[in-house]
């Protein structure tokens, strides 16, 4: 682009025509697209790569206690949650049992409440 920025300059300055500017921009964007046609595929599945990766590196949220990092997970359904990017295989890992435990405290809230729910609504028709 600088060396079409000089040649326009030339072009203003009279200095060089316009049509031959013009044709040598034309076969340098040609050579370029045929270039990057032959290798469209390639490009592409490297930028879906490197968008991967991106997702991946600014869901990371910090160190777990097992030597692994936490981030985000979205699960299929949408719901996302924070996890060890190892998935805590290490069965001392405190941040998995404190997500364990978490989740078995959230399980009994949402039982109690349910059953609270529907025994409220025993005597209560429906129309």
């Amino acid at each position: 682009t600088t060396k079409f920025e000089k040649e326009m300059e030339l072009v203003e300055n009279q200095k060089k025509k316009k049509e031959d500017v013009l044709k040598e921009a034309r076969e340098v964007l040609t050579k370029t697209f045929n270039k990057f046609r032959k290798n469209e595929a390639k490009i592409g599945e490297e930028l879906v790569e490197t968008v991967e990766e991106t997702k991946e590196e600014q869901n990371i949220i910090g160190d777990c206690e097992c030597g692994g990092k936490m981030k985000f997970i979205q699960m299929y359904n949408g719901a996302r949650f924070i996890g060890c990017f190892n998935m805590c295989p290490n069965p001392k890992c405190k941040s998995k049992e404190n997500w364990n435990k978490k989740s078995a405290e959230n399980q009994k809230t949402y039982s109690k409440k349910k059953n609270r729910k529907e025994t409220s609504n025993k005597g209560v028709k429906k129309n």
